[in-house]
């Protein structure tokens, strides 16, 4: 990756390449986690869609045994934004997911059926395993966001945005590479 050098700051430089991004999209999807890149993308996200009088989509993806700091998080976002909101889609479907905390079993289901959760989904939380019409049974995360990708753009122009910390990133040395 070719280093490019610029006068401007990374604040500056985000809030330009957002404004390009609302501007020339009809819709536009914030993948929020919870941690520091997308509270900051959804933040800066906010303040531009505010700016041209537009809202936003979100995706969450509840994993389940998330903390509790991280799910009253979310849920703060989601009131301090609801005014530039569209759709929150808070997603506690069972799905499969890497699991790197055992060495028993490489993947587990989130909100899996007929298993005792490690909390309960908050009752705005989309747990209808019939409501998207691409869902099936335990899905990969990954399958999931695609699927779901592919309905929400069903006949518009949509930009999917995640906030990913450069050295978070799943091919960080990639990212950080000098040519």
């Amino acid at each position: 990756m070719k280093e490019i050098h610029s006068t401007s700051n990374v604040f500056d430089a985000a809030l330009l390449r957002l404004d390009i991004i609302v501007s020339n999209y009809e819709e536009v999807c914030i993948s929020l986690s919870g941690g520091k890149g997308s509270t900051v993308l959804l933040h800066l996200a906010a303040t531009v869609a505010k700016a041209h009088g537009k809202r936003l989509t979100i995706l969450f993806i509840d994993q389940e045994a998330q903390h509790t700091q991280t799910i009253a998080h979310i849920q703060r976002l989601k009131q301090l934004y609801c005014d530039v909101i569209d759709n929150f889609y808070w997603i506690a479907l069972p799905l499969t997911n890497e699991n790197s905390l055992t060495s028993n079993a490489r993947t587990w289901i989130s909100w899996e059926d007929n298993v005792e959760w490690w909390r309960l989904p908050p009752a705005d939380a989309i747990t209808d395993q019939n409501i998207f019409p691409f869902y099936y049974y335990a899905m990969t995360e990954r399958d999931f966001t695609s699927a779901f990708l592919n309905w929400l753009a069903s006949g518009k122009t949509l930009a999917f945005i995640m906030g990913t910390m450069t050295n978070e990133a799943t091919n960080d040395s990639a990212l950080t590479q000098k040519s």
